[in-house]
């Protein structure tokens, strides 16, 4: 898959799978500080996020950002605030539907209304008129907390390659 596909393909979001289906992750040495709400309202926003990506629905995923987000991916320029986020997932969603985002949490911290989340990520992209590729790589996802909902405020995120050794602890 070339790369402009597979940086779309990032964007649709590196935070966009529910707790249920990742292993839990590491807690980090400010992790007791999180609360189990603030565990649950980050499962559910990734969650509503994942359902939204699979949909291809570019709109309801950016609502899952802060408005002064900003998002960096392999061999993409960076992203700055919800309307070049907007325009660049729209623009990926055209190009390739994303069939299985997952991703798996290593390690969470956090205090207050910020928590930062890194780990590795699996995704299935199909480019129009191509076979479906697999992509594996790393990221790592800040969230803030605003008006009561956690809304991802950094987004970065790193495509390893179409083997998962690179990526995968373990292998």
């Amino acid at each position: 898959m070339n790369h402009t596909v597979r940086r779309r393909a990032t964007i649709v979001f590196i935070a966009a799978t529910a707790l249920g289906s990742c292993r839990q992750p590491v807690a980090g040495p400010t992790s007791e500080t999180m609360t189990a709400a603030d565990t649950a309202g980050i499962g559910q926003a990734r969650a509503d996020m994942t359902r939204y990506l699979l949909a291809g629905d570019a709109t309801a995923v950016v609502a899952g950002y802060a408005d002064s987000a900003v998002f960096a991916g392999t061999g993409s320029a960076t992203l700055r605030g919800h309307a070049a986020l907007l325009a660049f997932l729209q623009t990926a969603l055209v190009a390739a539907k994303v069939t299985t985002f997952e991703l798996q949490p290593i390690l969470v911290v956090g205090r207050g209304g910020m928590v930062t989340e890194v780990g590795t990520q699996y995704e299935v992209v199909a480019p129009n008129g191509q076979p479906p590729q697999q992509v594996w790589g790393r990221y790592q996802v800040t969230w803030q907390r605003q008006g009561g909902q956690w809304k991802v405020l950094t987004d970065v995120s790193v495509d390893d390659s179409t083997h998962p050794g690179a990526s995968v602890p373990g292998k």
